[in-house]
This record gives C-alpha cells, structure tokens and sequence, in this order.
C-alpha cells in the first residue's frame, strides 16, 4: 500500500505541475508539499503582504488606495469547508485577524479624515465578514452620529445586541453602551 500511494502522489504531483504550467511550481521539501512563492499567486499570500506593508506605509493616501484593494482581496474564511485541517485554521485565523486590523485601521482613518460614508462602507465591509466584531459596530454608530443619523445608528446596535445575544448569549460592552447614550442625546458627536 505504501509503495501505490506513493505512486500516486507522484503522479498527482505531475499533473499538478503540468496543470499550473510550470515543472517547479509545486515544492516538495522534508516530506511536505507548498506551492512554490515565486510562481504561484495566492490571494491569500498577496493580501497577507499587502496589509503588513500597508501597516508599516506612512502615507495615509497610499494606505487608503492599498487598503481598499486588500480589502477586495479578502474572501471570507480561508477554506471554509475544511474544519478539521489544523494548518487550515492557522492560515484562517491569520488572515482573519489581518483583516480585522485592516478594517479598524482604514476606518478610523476615514473617520478622522470626517469621510464618514467611506467609513461606514468599510465598517459594513468588516461586519459583513466578521458579524461579532464590536468595534466595528461601534464605528458604524460613531459615523451615524457624526452625520446626525442618530436612529440609523441605534438601529445598528440594535444589531449588534441582537446577534451577540443570539450568537455568544452576551452584551454589548460598556464602551457600546457609552455610544447608545451618546447617540441618545441631541447634538451628540462622534466619541472615541
């Protein structure tokens, strides 16, 4: 059996380098098996990069022109379907996580720049991917507050309240409920 499956794998291994048209672009290395970074393109790779060297930019345009291409870059979880591959996680929480850090950094930005509907886009953006981040619900209210939409603001933590609730059995945190208070009063602005 040991010797057949090896067979295979080196068949499978063949087809795939013909596949992806290049004899080196499939690396075996200590008995694994990694696309080979120098003529393969992950979207997964790219928007990795990409948010660390946006992290480390200095120019604030330039993050914002980065920024929104990452951000069309991230499809959602990494591999969804495969629940039970421990690398797969990793790689999943990974890009997760640069994610989140994308989005809290750009819309802050935006807020501070007062872009507020390209901030609310990218809050949308992040909570349409990760439903449970608070922070951006938050943004989501300081944006609605500092455009004087307070009932569109309270309808989001309203969101935010019900899929906690529903979803971890938990509140909203302290600092939510500080913006449901701030949106409440007339002529609130946005907090931070």
């Amino acid at each position: 059996e040991g010797d057949a499956g090896r067979k295979a794998l080196e068949v499978n291994l063949v087809r795939l380098r013909k596949l992806l048209g290049h004899a080196d672009a499939v690396v075996v290395r200590d008995e694994q098996i990694s696309l080979n970074r120098e003529r393969c393109w992950v979207d997964a790779w790219v928007f990795g990069d990409l948010v660390e060297s946006i992290e480390a930019e200095g120019d604030v345009r330039t993050r914002a022109r980065l920024g929104a291409h990452a951000l069309e870059l991230y499809r959602g979880n990494f591999l969804p379907g495969d629940e039970e591959d421990r690398s797969a996680i990793v790689m999943r929480l990974k890009l997760r996580d640069l994610f989140t850090r994308l989005v809290s950094l750009l819309g802050k930005e935006m807020e501070a720049a007062s872009h507020w509907d390209q901030a609310l886009a990218c809050y949308r953006r992040g909570i349409d991917a990760d439903e449970l981040a608070e922070d951006f619900y938050q943004g989501m209210m300081r944006c609605h507050a500092a455009t004087g939409r307070s009932a569109e603001g309270m309808a989001v933590y309203r969101r935010l309240r019900q899929t906690l609730s529903v979803v971890l059995g938990l509140k909203p945190s302290t600092g939510t409920e500080q913006l449901v208070q701030w949106l409440r009063d007339e002529g609130a602005g946005p907090r931070s």
